[in-house]
């Protein structure tokens, strides 16, 4: 919520998540996942490191806490 809060008022260009890999068997898989986010106007791209979790939900929610947190340092 914050995170679209800030794309909203033009902090942010975007963000996003997505899956790096996945270990394990099909019944109880690892995802390794990071989040990424753009500078308002830029095209680059920001990652967070990467996390291994249980579900994508997980990792959406781990990457999500990762890049406010970053953000909230740079100002």
């Amino acid at each position: 919520m914050r995170l679209n809060e800030l794309r909203q008022i033009g902090a942010i260009g975007n963000f996003g998540y997505e899956v790096i890999g996945q270990t394990g068997p099909s019944h109880s898989p690892k995802f390794q996942m990071r989040g990424w986010w753009q500078p308002a106007g830029s095209s680059e791209r920001c990652h967070t490191e990467i996390v291994e979790v249980a579900s994508k939900k997980d990792g959406e929610r781990e990457a999500a806490v990762r890049i406010y947190a970053t953000l909230s340092t740079l100002g």
